[in-house]
């Protein structure tokens, strides 16, 4: 159940601050295709409890994209439809895409009331 010696032991200000430095500009190597595999494995088949569910979505709440993530994400959201499609659609396809798309969906509000 991991190191149970130091519980309660808070390290002191000073101590943070050296042990905090020593490690400064230090790299660490990259991972190898073993520790890769093992912490696959690791978060393989894990599910979050309802109340974890919870706390993920309570930390989200009321974040907000800013206008050039939101333009990034549209651009990004382009490139993959045109990337699937192998061309360009003129503004006109886009339209008649568009005016399609809203008339299904009044028709989707309607059945279901």
């Amino acid at each position: 159940m991991g190191n149970t010696r130091r519980l309660g032991i808070k390290h002191t200000d000073s101590t943070k601050a050296k042990m905090s430095a020593s490690g400064l500009g230090k790299k660490k190597p990259p991972k190898t295709p073993q520790q890769l595999a093992n912490m696959s494995a690791g978060h393989k088949g894990y599910v979050p409890t309802d109340a974890a569910r919870a706390n993920m979505a309570a930390a989200q709440l009321g974040r907000k994209h800013t206008e050039e993530t939101k333009g990034k994400i549209a651009a990004a959201a382009r490139a993959r439809w045109e990337k699937q499609l192998g061309h360009t659609l003129s503004n006109a396809h886009k339209e008649k895409i568009s005016a399609s798309m809203l008339e299904t969906n009044k028709k989707l509000k309607a059945i279901k009331g």
